[in-house]
Parts: structure tokens; sequence; C-alpha cells
């Protein structure tokens, strides 16, 4: 066996051993300091930070917001076409429910809508107006006939076709539309 072959391989010093791999192992240090160490960016206690969140709906020219604490999301109508206003009052719908909770909050920004009066039907007021009149017959039945037609024309409600089992409206021998009788 020759060793003289094995006497002339030396290795290489330490410091000089795969410099490359240590080079590459500083740069992914210091990329992964940068990546867990950057700023977050603007607080939800900041504007800014509503400015990334103010959207709009398609079928609205305002801006509306969907604010989610403890679980809870909601989407808030801002009823502005702004969006820096938009952003300040997502901000302070935020800020009402953290000081006052869920509850307290939709209480007062989300108010449950009022139930209108309801009002009495065409119907019922011939009826009452017929109960405390004395008009002859025939006389009151025109007078109900023609205010039962007016309201029909205000409320666009036409005359309804006679329909047949497919559904198709109903023809009289010379191909008219028969006509539903209101009563």
């Amino acid at each position: 066996m020759d060793t003289s072959n094995t006497d002339t391989t030396r290795l290489a010093s330490p410091s000089k051993v795969n410099t490359g791999e240590q080079d590459d192992a500083q740069l992914n240090q210091k990329n992964a300091h940068k990546t867990h160490t950057h700023s977050p960016g603007p607080s939800r206690g900041d504007v800014r930070y509503w400015l990334a969140k103010v959207k709009k709906v398609r079928t609205s020219p305002d801006y509306s917001v969907q604010i989610e604490v403890k679980g809870k999301r909601v989407r808030f109508a801002l009823k502005t076409p702004n969006k820096a206003a938009a952003a300040s009052k997502a901000l302070g719908i935020y800020q009402t429910i953290l000081a006052n909770g869920w509850d307290a909050a939709l209480a007062t920004l989300k108010p449950t809508s009022i139930k209108p009066v309801r009002t009495a039907t065409v119907g019922e007021l011939i009826a009452e107006v017929k109960a405390t009149t004395s008009y002859r017959t025939t006389t009151w039945h025109c007078y109900a006939q023609s205010l039962r037609q007016i309201a029909a024309e205000i409320a666009g409600i036409g005359d309804q076709p006679e329909r047949d089992a497919q559904g198709n409206p109903k023809r009289d021998k010379k191909k008219r539309i028969i006509l539903r009788a209101r009563n």
C-alpha cells in the first residue's frame, strides 16, 4: 500500500470548512429574525387599521364593516361613501363594543326596527263607514266599488286573468282574456 498519497491529502482548516453553508445559515437566521420581529402594523385602536377593513357592498354606495370581538361577528352599515369617515365610524363602533359589551353596543348601534302601526285595509274602512252611515244600499255599493277601484289603481293592482289547470290565462270565444271578478 502506498502511503505517499495519504500524506499529501490534508484537511482544510476548520475556519474554512463549508463557508458557503455558514453564510447561508447566517442569512437564514437574519431573515427569520426579520420575519418574527417586524412591525405588525396598526392596532385595532388605530383608524389606519379600519381603513383596510371597511368595504363597499355591491348594492350600496356606502361603506360597511364587519367587526369580530370575543368570537361574535356582526356587520355594521356605516352610512357614508367617504372611506376615512367610514374608518373613524368603525373605530368608534369597535371602542363602544369593547367598553360596553356586545349586548349594550347592539342595543344602541342596531336598535330593533319599530314595527309599523297596522293600517286598516280598504275592506275594513268600508265596513266601518257602512256601520256609521245610513246610505241607501245601491248608493253604498257604488261608493264602495269606486273606492276599491281607486285603491286598486293606486296600488297598481290590475285585473287578474282567470287561469286554467296549466296556469295559462283563460280566453273566451273571441280569444280575449277572461278576467277574475273582484268582490
